[in-house]
């Protein structure tokens, strides 16, 4: 093991498995205490210790991996396996399974402008029933999960309920 000035760069050379810890009083000074930056079969960074690793820009924090794994960006206090604190934009598509909560969100086009029509759809035939509670459209139309659509209402008590308020 050693360490090599090489050309201005610093240079960890060992025969198997290199690595560098950063221990500190705090930490304890064992293989399984502190951080770690290493290479075995692929490179790595591990951090032994009970807290959270942090990532960095321009002084301010933007990523953060808590101790139970959940990641945060642009939040300091993730509270899923993954948080995100601002806008996101997903240039594919988005599957999910299991529950979806939606809230005040709004669907957009590929201009960033905000989408005419947007399609709903199960992947699977015995899905038959894409919401739960109610859908609310634009706040005057609503599907609720029985199947009845209101128009000018939020009790709809058949399938087609119109109110005109007007």
């Amino acid at each position: 093991s050693g360490v090599n000035d090489q050309r201005g760069l610093v240079s960890i050379y060992a025969a198997t498995y290199p690595r560098l810890y950063f221990q500190d009083s705090t930490t304890g000074v064992t293989q399984t205490d502190g951080f770690q930056l290493g290479y075995d079969s692929a490179g790595y960074i591990l951090n032994r210790e009970n807290t959270p690793l942090w990532f960095s820009t321009n002084g301010t924090e933007r990523m953060r991996i808590d101790s139970g794994g959940n990641v945060g960006i642009g939040t300091t206090s993730p509270f899923a396996k993954l948080s995100v604190a601002g806008d996101a934009y997903i240039g594919g598509n988005l599957t999910a399974t299991g529950t979806v909560s939606l809230q005040n969100f709004t669907f957009v086009n590929a201009t960033g402008t905000s989408a005419t029509t947007t399609n709903f759809y199960s992947t699977t035939a015995s899905s038959t029933n894409l919401f739960s509670s109610v859908l609310a459209i634009a706040g005057n139309t609503l599907v609720t999960s029985s199947g009845n659509v209101g128009i000018g209402t939020t009790n709809p008590t058949s399938k087609l309920t119109i109110i005109d308020t007007s």
